[in-house]
């Protein structure tokens, strides 16, 4: 391709004559010939060529390589960003999700507390259906019914056992006669 051009480039259209393609600015005009002088400047001409061809070749990589390195930067620095966004997004879920749990545990406390504080004070009372859970009973107006309460694992063991009593489910039915919390 390289010899093609030059020979395409050494031929004035015009008149046929050759021109002397040493210099790339036109100036040095002459003719080449088929001596051994016309054959080394084109072997010049064709070095000189492929020497701006690797040039423009490297120019252009390091170019892309610039684009590259700035994409990624780019790209790295929305990966950290987004990175700490979730962090802390997660943070402020977790602190939400600990409230929660936290909000969940005394209102669970609160309607135990309430429902089987209720069942004395209904017309006709109602006793527990199980007079096993009054331990459970005990446990709950006693011990759980403190501010400073850490809701330890016996906690959930005695609302569940005083939950699945009849008498606490039939004084739930009736909570349109006492002060239930939603």
């Amino acid at each position: 391709m390289v010899t093609s051009m030059v020979s395409c480039l050494g031929k004035n259209r015009a008149n046929g004559d050759n021109l002397d393609l040493s210099d790339f600015d036109g100036t040095r005009r002459g003719s080449l010939g088929n001596s051994t002088k016309s054959k080394s400047k084109a072997k010049q001409i064709e070095k000189r060529i492929k020497q701006e061809e690797k040039n423009y070749a490297s120019t252009y990589r390091l170019l892309l390589l610039d684009e590259g390195e700035l994409r990624s930067r780019s790209i790295e620095r929305k990966l950290r960003k987004e990175r700490e966004e979730y962090s802390g997004t997660h943070r402020l879920l977790l602190l939400e999700k600990r409230q929660k749990v936290q909000d969940i545990r005394r209102n669970v406390r609160d309607a135990i507390l309430s429902i089987t504080g209720a069942m004395s004070g209904l017309n006709p009372p109602i006793e527990l259906g199980d007079p096993g859970n009054s331990d459970s009973l005990e446990f709950m107006h006693s011990s759980a019914s403190r501010p400073d309460f850490d809701y330890p694992p016996e906690f959930f063991r005695h609302t569940q056992a005083l939950w699945s009593d009849s008498g606490v489910q039939a004084a739930y039915e009736r909570a349109n006669e006492y002060q239930l919390i939603d």
